[in-house]
Protein backbone atom coordinates (compact mmCIF):
# COMPACT_ATOMS: atom_id res chain seq x y z
CA UNK A 1 0.00 0.00 0.00
CA UNK A 2 1.30 3.45 -0.95
CA UNK A 3 0.55 6.01 1.92
CA UNK A 4 1.57 8.83 -0.33
CA UNK A 5 -0.83 8.02 -3.00
CA UNK A 6 -4.33 8.14 -0.66
CA UNK A 7 -6.39 11.25 -0.80
CA UNK A 8 -5.92 13.61 1.57
CA UNK A 9 -9.25 15.10 2.88
CA UNK A 10 -7.86 18.10 4.76
CA UNK A 11 -6.10 19.47 1.77
CA UNK A 12 -9.33 18.64 -0.44
CA UNK A 13 -11.28 20.85 1.28
CA UNK A 14 -8.61 23.31 1.87
CA UNK A 15 -8.01 23.61 -1.81
CA UNK A 16 -12.19 23.94 -2.27
CA UNK A 17 -12.53 26.70 -0.03
CA UNK A 18 -9.18 28.77 -1.25
CA UNK A 19 -9.99 28.24 -4.35
CA UNK A 20 -6.32 26.59 -5.30
CA UNK A 21 -4.76 24.29 -8.24
CA UNK A 22 -3.82 20.96 -7.46
CA UNK A 23 0.11 21.80 -6.73
CA UNK A 24 -1.71 23.26 -3.47
CA UNK A 25 -0.22 21.34 -0.20
CA UNK A 26 -0.98 21.89 3.66
CA UNK A 27 2.23 21.89 5.63
CA UNK A 28 1.15 23.02 9.14
CA UNK A 29 -2.35 22.50 10.92
CA UNK A 30 -3.60 23.48 14.08
CA UNK A 31 -6.90 22.17 16.65
CA UNK A 32 -8.79 25.27 17.16
CA UNK A 33 -11.51 24.58 20.15
CA UNK A 34 -11.96 22.37 22.46
CA UNK A 35 -12.62 18.45 21.84
CA UNK A 36 -14.19 16.64 20.35
CA UNK A 37 -16.14 19.94 18.53
CA UNK A 38 -12.30 21.39 17.31
CA UNK A 39 -11.74 22.76 13.76
CA UNK A 40 -8.66 22.72 12.11
CA UNK A 41 -6.88 25.75 11.23
CA UNK A 42 -5.10 24.29 7.79
CA UNK A 43 -2.09 26.73 6.31
CA UNK A 44 0.04 25.82 3.01
CA UNK A 45 0.86 26.90 -0.50
CA UNK A 46 2.92 25.49 -3.62
CA UNK A 47 6.14 24.25 -2.34
CA UNK A 48 9.21 24.69 -4.31
CA UNK A 49 11.94 21.74 -5.54
CA UNK A 50 15.17 22.29 -4.85
CA UNK A 51 17.04 22.41 -7.65
CA UNK A 52 20.46 21.74 -6.60
CA UNK A 53 22.86 21.17 -3.08
CA UNK A 54 22.78 18.13 -0.85
CA UNK A 55 18.36 18.05 -0.83
CA UNK A 56 18.08 18.30 -4.24
CA UNK A 57 15.20 17.25 -5.55
CA UNK A 58 13.35 17.49 -2.00
CA UNK A 59 10.43 19.72 -1.08
CA UNK A 60 10.76 23.59 0.64
CA UNK A 61 8.62 25.69 1.99
CA UNK A 62 11.25 28.56 2.90
CA UNK A 63 9.98 32.07 0.91
CA UNK A 64 6.27 29.89 -0.20
CA UNK A 65 3.58 32.31 0.60
CA UNK A 66 1.04 30.38 2.64
CA UNK A 67 -2.76 30.64 2.58
CA UNK A 68 -4.96 29.74 5.49
CA UNK A 69 -8.54 28.25 5.78
CA UNK A 70 -10.75 26.66 8.51
CA UNK A 71 -11.56 23.16 7.88
CA UNK A 72 -14.60 21.78 10.17
CA UNK A 73 -15.63 18.39 10.80
CA UNK A 74 -18.76 18.86 9.24
CA UNK A 75 -16.19 19.70 6.22
CA UNK A 76 -14.51 16.51 6.10
CA UNK A 77 -17.63 14.82 6.50
CA UNK A 78 -18.82 16.14 3.32
CA UNK A 79 -15.66 15.51 1.48
CA UNK A 80 -15.82 11.92 2.46
CA UNK A 81 -19.02 11.37 1.62
CA UNK A 82 -18.38 12.87 -1.88
CA UNK A 83 -15.19 10.29 -2.66
CA UNK A 84 -17.42 7.79 -1.31
CA UNK A 85 -20.56 8.08 -3.66
CA UNK A 86 -18.04 9.20 -6.50
CA UNK A 87 -15.78 6.57 -6.20
CA UNK A 88 -17.81 4.21 -4.84
CA UNK A 89 -14.64 2.49 -2.62
CA UNK A 90 -14.43 3.29 1.64
CA UNK A 91 -13.10 6.38 2.44
CA UNK A 92 -10.88 5.09 5.33
CA UNK A 93 -9.23 3.00 3.45
CA UNK A 94 -9.57 4.12 -0.17
CA UNK A 95 -10.49 0.78 -1.48
CA UNK A 96 -7.27 -1.19 -0.03
CA UNK A 97 -9.23 -3.22 2.80
CA UNK A 98 -6.63 -2.36 4.90
CA UNK A 99 -5.59 0.67 7.26
CA UNK A 100 -2.38 1.37 9.16
CA UNK A 101 -2.54 -0.73 12.91
CA UNK A 102 0.82 1.09 13.97
CA UNK A 103 3.89 2.93 12.27
CA UNK A 104 7.43 2.97 13.06
CA UNK A 105 10.62 4.83 11.98
CA UNK A 106 12.79 1.64 12.21
CA UNK A 107 10.06 -1.08 11.11
CA UNK A 108 7.47 0.74 8.92
CA UNK A 109 3.94 0.43 9.37
CA UNK A 110 2.10 -2.17 9.70
CA UNK A 111 -1.49 -3.07 8.74
CA UNK A 112 -4.99 -4.51 9.49
CA UNK A 113 -8.53 -5.37 8.50
CA UNK A 114 -10.53 -1.85 7.61
CA UNK A 115 -13.05 -1.59 10.14
CA UNK A 116 -15.29 0.93 8.48
CA UNK A 117 -16.06 -1.37 5.56
CA UNK A 118 -15.14 -4.66 7.06
CA UNK A 119 -12.29 -5.71 4.74
CA UNK A 120 -14.69 -5.26 1.51
CA UNK A 121 -13.15 -2.19 0.66
CA UNK A 122 -16.28 -0.78 -0.66
CA UNK A 123 -18.58 1.88 0.53
CA UNK A 124 -20.56 1.88 3.16
CA UNK A 125 -23.96 3.91 1.98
Amino acid sequence: MNENSKVDFFEVVARKKLGVGEGWRWCKSEAIGEPPNHEFLIEGGVPKTLKSGPNKGKTSWKGVPLLKCVVTRLDLEKARAQYEATTRTCWQCQGSKQTIASSSRTDGNTYRECTRCGGTGEATL
